[in-house]
């Protein structure tokens, strides 16, 4: 099966049908007709149904080829690190579309796991192509997953005073308020207990 993804929000279905379990032509009775968009899909009907899942991730800009690899139970191990090594240097270049779809991708291909750094710039990508719901998402994984506390690299960031109007900023900046108050405590308690041994 070769999968042309040329939009961010199509890398939910990919995960889907790639995770699915195999049938002849469908997955869990749904057509990949039915699921995505005829342009942004090919399957060759030549190979062998038991081929591994192959993706090619291309610009929605350029039609550039961005990544393609072939996944093994529709999961990428090493995809991780070279995924969002792209992504850092297409965010570098400002070609936010481009990188956007690179951290989306990384981060869906690795459980929906990703490394602070890569989701503050997936956010900051959201943010520049007017993607407020997937800026704020990265945003409170980070905040509320991760336990981020840098209040600062957050709320002094250029690239989000876009968002400081929407009704999400404030619960974000509490809950990076209320994480840097448990890591205060924390430390306050291991300051009393060192001194206790002294």
């Amino acid at each position: 099966m070769l999968l042309y993804i040329s939009e961010i929000r199509l890398l939910l279905l990919l995960s889907i049908i790639l995770l699915a379990p195999k049938t002849k032509g469908r997955a869990n009775g749904i057509s990949l007709c039915d699921t995505v968009p005829r342009d942004s899909y090919d399957i060759f009907k030549n190979k062998p149904n038991d081929v591994s899942p192959y993706v090619i991730l291309k610009s929605k800009e350029t039609g550039e080829v961005l990544f393609e690899r072939t996944l093994e139970n529709g999961k990428c191990a090493d995809c991780y690190d070279t995924l969002t090594s792209k992504a850092d240097t297409y965010y570098k270049n400002k070609k936010y579309s481009d990188a956007a779809l690179l951290y989306f991708s990384a981060f869906t291909l690795n459980n929906n796991k990703g490394k602070v750094k890569h989701r503050l710039n997936a956010a900051c990508c959201f943010t520049k192509i007017n993607d407020v719901d997937k800026a704020f998402e990265n945003l409170n994984k980070v905040v509320f997953n991760a336990q981020f506390h840098n209040i600062y690299e957050i709320s002094s960031n250029e690239c989000f005073n876009p968002l400081q109007k929407d009704h999400r900023w404030a619960p974000l900046i509490q809950g990076l308020k209320n994480n840097l108050d448990k890591i205060q405590q924390k430390l306050s308690k291991e300051t009393i207990i060192e001194e206790q041994r002294h």
